[in-house]
């Protein structure tokens, strides 16, 4: 990234921060940036653990349980869902290191 692009993002950033430090919500500038960081941690958190929730619902067992049940037998769609079921299991665990990080 060039420092042009540096810079121009940089304003950009305190400028989202400037009404906000104003009204008192962050006492800094990097506390509002923990505090987006935060913010974009726990949405994604949100997301993906409704993912996971979907899917043990629609199944009615665990992530575990689903690979087991169509080993060796999976239609394509069950090897879609099991694809999408343990890439949510993986983004929601690294996006909760993510917030523990943050915290």
């Amino acid at each position: 990234m060039t420092n042009d692009k540096v810079n121009r993002c940089l304003a950009t950033l305190e400028a989202l921060a400037q009404p906000l430090l104003r009204a008192g919500v962050y006492e800094s500038e990097e506390d509002f940036l923990r505090g987006l960081a935060k913010e974009v941690a726990w949405s994604k958190i949100h997301v993906y653990q409704n993912r996971v929730w979907d899917f043990e619902k629609r199944y009615q067992k665990s992530y575990e349980k689903f690979v087991e049940s169509i080993l060796n037998t999976a239609t394509p769609a069950q090897e879609d869902d099991a694809w999408d079921w343990e890439e949510a299991k993986e983004l929601l665990e690294a996006w909760q290191q993510v917030a523990k990080e943050l915290a």
